[in-house]
């Protein structure tokens, strides 16, 4: 990581030296660790000292490690609460299973939740997982297979954060709205994180394995964070309209409920990648990691190209392809230059306000199962085919095309007054869903499995 930071952002001239580290704090009861902001002209000359990586967890539940499979089987993947609302969790399991329900960094089961058949949904309180309220660090893990999970607080649908997710750098475009907070989880192994703008340092945040911290309330609208890791983290962004929650303590793990923390704009983070696949909504805005030509490629009627080359810390900006929103074309993004990264993330829909971030072919799957009620959804997928769709209603499943041309493939399905959770999808490329949930019109990626 240290050397594609320097290839692309050569006034870094040592990641380490900028890095200001507090000491780890013992699970299950951490406190604060955000760091005081680093200015450009000073930064600690030391580098920091990991403390020893956290015990791996129990066959029977485990974020930091998973439950044990056989050398053929990967492990079942697990999801996070990383500022995913505070009341209501939405599940739906791909397999008969139990699903089990942790928090923070022990890898000590609460509960476990039975599901009997393939394609079940619930809808789990705090209470159902045997807690007073869910908070920032909450995990659930199915045993044997995939699951879906989109949380809910005050009005507000939000992705939890899947563990495929993880990576070491990320570029992460502010659209509107200030402050803005972050909140990210170190996965096996202790991460020294770093918030930069454009190359310059702002702030790092020492985060113990298997824990969660926040960057809290810096001001980058209009421009681009950048963040990096010494270790795979995961992470969620939201643009705050009520201002800085002294409350929190900067210390997402802090006792009692937490709300749904900044109304607008939540996403999970996507790592950088060299290639992205999306819709751009109202718009959608590009980054690259050191200032690389990017080239846009969108489906559909006549097509839509763009290109250019963003400025480090700035971003391009690609207006939707439809006036509908996610009813646009599908999309691809790519940056050509070795080692090149970019970070693409589409805006506004009209209604609702969150975001969604594109997504690298590796991060799509072809079974979806939504977990929650919903207005429409979006198909985008890596190239043309056919997609099932079976309605939780009861209805006859249809057979659609993915439609688009070489390379691209989106389809597009609206209930004006909504359906039920459950709908299940199949499609025949590599695909993620965007859905439009009921209560606020936020949009929440289906990641599937």
């Amino acid at each position: 990581l240290q050397g594609l930071v320097l290839a692309h952002a050569g006034t870094i001239n040592s990641l380490e030296a900028r890095v200001r580290v507090l000491e780890a704090t013992p699970v299950p009861t951490p406190t604060p660790t955000i760091a005081p902001t680093v200015s450009p002209t000073t930064a600690p000359t030391t580098a920091p000292t990991a403390p020893t990586i956290a015990p791996t967890a129990s066959p029977t539940s485990a974020p930091t490690g998973m439950p044990t499979a056989s050398p053929t089987t990967p492990p079942p993947e697990c999801w996070f609460n990383l500022n995913s609302g505070n009341e209501t969790v939405y599940v739906a399991s791909y397999v008969p299973q139990t699903i089990t329900f942790g928090r923070g960094g022990s890898t000590i089961a609460v509960t476990t939740v039975a599901f009997q058949t393939a394609g079940q949904t619930m809808v789990l309180v705090a209470a159902d997982l045997g807690v007073s309220a869910l908070r920032a660090g909450d995990w659930l893990c199915g045993a044997t297979g995939g699951i879906s999970v989109v949380g809910e607080g005050g009005g507000f649908e939000r992705d939890w954060v899947p563990e495929r997710l993880a990576g070491t750098a990320f570029l992460l475009p502010v659209y509107r709205f200030t402050p803005q907070s972050l909140f990210v989880r170190a996965m096996a192994a202790p991460a020294t994180v770093t918030l930069l703008f454009g190359t310059v340092v702002q702030q790092s945040i020492f985060v113990p394995a298997g824990q969660s911290r926040m960057f809290d309330a810096f001001d980058r609208l209009g421009s681009t964070v950048t963040v990096t890791s010494t270790t795979p983290i995961i992470g969620s962004m939201a643009s705050s309209c009520e201002g800085p929650n002294a409350s929190l303590s900067n210390d997402p793990l802090a006792a009692g409920a937490l709300p749904s923390y900044g109304c607008y704009d939540y996403y999970p983070i996507a790592p950088a990648s060299a290639t992205a696949y999306g819709i751009p909504s109202q718009n959608a805005l590009f980054a690259t990691l050191g200032g690389d030509a990017v080239t846009i490629a969108c489906g559909g009627a006549g097509g839509h190209a763009a290109s250019g080359t963003p400025a480090v810390g700035a971003f391009l900006t690609l207006n939707g392809t439809r006036p509908t929103f996610y009813n646009g074309f599908p999309c691809r993004a790519h940056v050509a230059a070795s080692g090149g990264l970019l970070g693409v993330t589409s805006f506004a829909d009209g209604d609702g306000g969150d975001a969604t971030m594109w997504l690298a072919p590796d991060l799509m799957r072809t079974t979806f199962v939504i977990p929650m009620h919903w207005r429409y959804f979006a198909i985008v997928c890596t190239g043309p085919g056919v997609a099932t769709v079976a309605p939780a209603n009861g209805s006859a499943a249809a057979s659609v095309a993915i439609a688009g041309t070489p390379g691209l493939g989106a389809f597009y399905h609206s209930f004006g007054s909504g359906s039920n959770a459950g709908c299940a999808i199949t499609t025949s490329a590599p695909c993620f869903v965007v859905a439009n949930a009921a209560i606020d019109g936020d949009e929440v990626t289906i990641f599937g499995e």
